[in-house]
């Protein structure tokens, strides 16, 4: 379910190099793109 905070196919591939690579030490339970959606939400209700 897409919410005005998710990202685009378009505009994940042009922030995804920005993110830094980091050695994963355990399997994450959510993936990188679905935390920063979730931080486009959660900052968008205060604005």
């Amino acid at each position: 379910m897409a919410c005005s905070s998710s990202l685009t196919d378009e505009e994940w591939e042009i922030i995804k190099v920005l993110l830094p690579k980091k050695k994963l030490t355990r399997p994450l339970k959510w993936s990188r793109r679905e935390n920063l959606e979730w931080c486009f939400l959660s900052t968008q209700k205060w604005l």
